[in-house]
């Protein structure tokens, strides 16, 4: 049986729009981890078909993670050089999320700074510069406070970030 069929039997249907998609994210922030469960919910606020999508996309990002990146970002950066840009503002959404919510070991602070710097150099490398104006405007945002406060620890990454979004030319 399918999602769609699973959730709405008789025949209701549910399409997505920017404020579900807004629910969704908000959602989300507090379940770092989606079980079966929690894409029901997503299902109920953006329609079965739209979850599924959503499914499936956590699933092709899934091939590299926030942890791999940021803490052994050498042993999985080629890992990065097929994903598209779609799948690089999904990774980094995972990434903000995770710093955000200090998922890591306070001995891995400068380690985890490290590799995120790493990672927006390879971003920059390979010309993926929409990926990280869209990891610099989610860092921006109030509710991740968490994660640019541990940014900003990094006078490299600062000063990365700075010369990024100067250079913006529009």
């Amino acid at each position: 049986m399918s999602l769609s069929a699973a959730l709405y039997p008789v025949g209701l249907i549910k399409t997505p729009d920017r404020r579900a998609w807004v629910k969704v994210a908000r959602f989300i922030e507090h379940h770092p981890a989606l079980e079966e469960i929690h894409l029901k919910i997503i299902a109920g606020i953006v329609g079965p078909t739209a979850a599924a999508a959503f499914k499936q996309s956590l699933h092709a990002v899934a091939k590299v993670t926030p942890e791999q990146i940021l803490l052994r970002f050498n042993q999985h950066q080629n890992k990065l050089k097929t994903l598209s840009l779609a799948k690089f503002t999904l990774l980094n959404e995972q990434i903000v999320f995770w710093l955000n919510s200090k998922k890591y070991k306070l001995e891995q602070a400068d380690l985890i700074r490290q590799n995120l710097l790493a990672y927006l150099k390879f971003l920059q490398k390979t010309k993926q510069n929409e990926a990280i104006a869209h990891l610099a405007g989610m860092i921006q945002s109030q509710k991740f406070s968490q994660a640019m406060g541990f940014i900003a620890v990094s006078m490299e990454l600062i000063t990365f970030m700075t010369d990024y979004i100067e250079g913006i030319q529009v």
